[in-house]
């Protein structure tokens, strides 16, 4: 049920911003410790502000000078808020439960109680694929994470979120030292990489002989909310595209590098897959990609291109790549980390490389991440709660909008330490456990009022009350683009109140395999 107070449901570092938000006029409000009800901290509430993205004039809390550890709830008009923490670590399991989503989405594999308790399930989608464009042709492309909330498995969204992963991993190494208990804990590799290698492994299965990568292994129509193992439909594998080549190109250079501290053999596999596929990839740049072929609509490979080449820079030191990236920056956004603009990762990867750089281009990379952060953190100050999504802006993914915004800050603090960019940053975060105009947490499992009923067909169709905890959905989207929707919300609410916990709203309910990557990054920082 929705509340009055808005806050962060899981909880808040003792030494950093504590803010909430009161939907309601009173004049007051109080901390209270969770098992007493006794005041340990209050303070008054200061001028309401108008936040057009709710509808609403809201009145901000902020009690960010109490730092006592424990438990607690805020009350404000008679009402109490969800409880919260106050601790050294606020997100360390839903770090964990966020990546364990992954392995409870692995396609082609039993899951097994010991690894997933009541979540377990049995082996799916193990038949080889048809080549749709030659039935003839028949693939082997088992494995690999299953795609949101249905069954298909995109090679474009798969690498943009292996990316998000990889990154974390590697600018926040000693965050990911626990093990989550999967298959190959304990193997002398960290579980996150364990898990992106499963990933890893299946878009290999999806580059052909030339070098190109086809975009997607997918059945013609969209499942009904059925089991996994229950899915017998023919499975097709469409159409190789220079956009899904060249974010494989980016991503398996990117994993090379990373990987040759764990396994050479494997590091060296996917460097030779990653050359493959940048002559693949411009040799085909200017081939015309069909307009709404797979799921992101993405028919320039621009981006694509741009990241490739940065990610084999850092992999090979080969000037090549420089002169490439140097033909085509200009025309590129060089921070968006989405399947659909993709060049952020390439900048990422540029301004970190241990090669030697080209000035100008490292110049361009930190200007335009300080840039974006500035603008950030002043439109978040134009948000009663915060956030860094204008009015306008609550579209499909509006979560993962939210998130890749604090990973931007976060890049640009690691460029140049900013107090303020990394406050923005943990508003964001907040925004996602349950501080917004919905009072609801956008983390399965989290939070009092966490959301409940994803999307997600695993979640509906396996007899289970609650779906398993860490998957993240999609959030409001003011364009209301499902019929369930526009039938229970109607036409002119508020963009951020666009949003309906229940199945069958996949606009904004939808599980989202990106934002749940980009989480982990934005995690990956704060632990």
């Amino acid at each position: 049920m929705k509340t009055l107070i808005h806050l962060n449901q899981t909880g808040y570092f003792p030494n950093m911003p504590k803010t909430a938000v009161v939907a309601g006029r009173v004049a007051s409000f109080c901390v209270c410790e969770k098992n007493s009800g006794k005041t340990v901290f209050a303070g008054m509430l200061g001028e309401g502000i108008f936040d057009a993205a709710c509808g609403e004039t809201v009145f901000p809390v902020d009690f960010s000078s109490f730092d006592i550890k424990g438990e607690y709830y805020i009350k404000a008009g008679g009402k109490k808020s969800p409880t919260f923490k106050i601790c050294p670590k606020p997100f360390e399991e839903v770090k964990q439960a966020v990546l364990k989503s992954f392995f409870l989405n692995r396609c082609g594999i039993t899951i097994h109680r010991e690894f997933a308790g009541e979540y377990r399930r049995k082996k799916c989608h193990t038949e080889k694929a048809t080549l749709a464009s030659n039935p003839q042709i028949k693939l082997d492309v088992r494995g690999g994470w299953h795609e949101s909330g249905n069954y298909w498995r995109h090679t474009l969204s798969g690498a943009v979120a292996l990316a998000h992963m990889l990154y974390a991993y590697e600018l926040f190494p000693e965050s990911f030292k626990e093990e989550i208990k999967i298959p190959e804990s304990g193997n002398g590799t960290p579980d996150i990489l364990n898990e992106c290698r499963w990933e890893l492994e299946w878009l290999i299965k999806m580059q052909d002989n030339d070098g190109g990568v086809f975009h997607k292994a997918a059945t013609k129509e969209f499942p009904a909310n059925i089991m996994p193992h229950e899915d017998c439909d023919e499975i097709f594998v469409y159409e190789k595209t220079t956009s899904s080549t060249a974010a494989f190109c980016a991503v398996c250079a990117l994993a090379s590098r990373i990987f040759a501290a764990f396994d050479p053999t494997f590091s060296g596999e996917l460097k030779k897959c990653a050359e493959r596929a940048w002559l693949w990839a411009v040799q085909n740049r200017r081939t015309k990609e069909m307009a709404g072929l797979y799921l992101h609509n993405d028919s320039d490979p621009t981006d694509k291109i741009f990241w490739a080449a940065s990610e084999m820079y850092s992999l090979s030191g080969s000037k090549i790549f420089v002169e490439a990236m140097l033909e085509i920056y200009e025309n590129v956004d060089t921070t968006s980390f989405s399947p659909s603009f993709s060049g952020g990762f390439g900048a990422l990867s540029f301004i970190f490389s241990t090669k030697i750089k080209n000035l100008l281009l490292l110049d361009a990379f930190k200007t335009a991440f300080i840039y974006k952060a500035d603008t950030i953190c002043a439109m978040s100050k134009n948000s009663a709660y915060r956030t860094a999504v204008s009015g306008n802006r609550y579209l499909k993914d509006s979560n993962f909008e939210i998130l890749s915004a604090a990973m931007t800050l976060i890049i640009a603090n690691k460029i140049s330490p900013n107090q303020n960019y990394t406050d923005t940053a943990i508003e964001q975060l907040n925004y996602i456990l349950g501080k917004n105009p919905m009072g609801i947490s956008y983390i399965t499992g989290f939070g009092e009022n966490c959301c409940q009923n994803p999307h997600h067909r695993p979640s509906t169709a396996d007899g289970i009350d609650a779906p398993p905890k860490g998957l993240i959905v999609c959030g409001p989207n003011m364009e209301r683009a499902d019929e369930y929707i526009r039938w229970l919300i109607p036409k002119g609410t508020p963009p951020a109140k666009c949003y309906v916990d229940k199945e069958y709203s996949y606009s904004t309910n939808e599980t989202s395999l990106c934002g749940a990557a980009c989480a982990l990054f934005v995690l990956g920082f704060f632990s």
